[in-house]
């Protein structure tokens, strides 16, 4: 706990070797995420041990998944409830499952590979100074940390242009703790 993470879908793996891609490319399209992650098979995202798991076995016996993130590790992101609602129903529409109402026509996701990790350079208080989902050029101020011992104020800025996926929420922090992925 004590990071949030935008809402985004896992396009896992990103490649048609099964012959599944095209669905879950309309899968999560209907989702309604606008970032969407497209992962090559093997890799993970961020460092994050668990990612794919359950995709890469679906995909070993023909399955297509589509993966959706919403919100912070270890609890429920409450604002993001009704984009998980919608997003569901969508998919099953999509997949045909639910024949009540056509899919809800969404804008093409804007895919990312990979990710840039952003860290904290000294210990102290972080102070955001994007959202999430913010794209921003590299060289923008993503947060302020400010030293706890001598009140002295580090500037974090942007290594890439990007979108903002995760930040960190819990203070204080250690010199290293992730506090940003920058998705690109």
């Amino acid at each position: 706990a004590g990071c949030n993470i935008t809402p985004f879908v896992y396009i896992n793996p990103d490649d048609d070797i099964r012959g599944t891609l095209a669905l879950r490319m309309r899968v999560a399209r209907a989702i309604g995420s606008p970032p969407a992650y497209h992962k090559s098979a093997g890799s993970k995202l961020g460092t994050s041990t668990m990612t794919g798991s359950l995709a890469i076995q679906a995909d070993r016996i023909g399955k297509p998944v589509v993966t959706f993130e919403l919100g912070q590790s270890g609890r429920v992101s409450w604002e993001f409830v009704p984009t998980a609602i919608e997003g569901g129903l969508n998919a099953l529409r999509e997949l045909g499952v639910l024949r009540d109402a056509p899919p809800t026509p969404n804008p093409e996701p804007h895919p990312f590979r990979s990710l840039a990790l952003v860290h904290a350079p000294v210990p102290g208080i972080v102070q955001p100074q994007v959202k999430l989902s913010d794209v921003v050029p590299a060289g923008t101020d993503l947060a302020f940390v400010t030293s706890m011992r001598n009140e002295a104020v580090s500037v974090v800025t942007a290594p890439i242009d990007g979108v903002v996926l995760r930040m960190m929420e819990l203070n204080p922090v250690m010199p290293g703790a992730e506090l940003f992925w920058m998705a690109y």
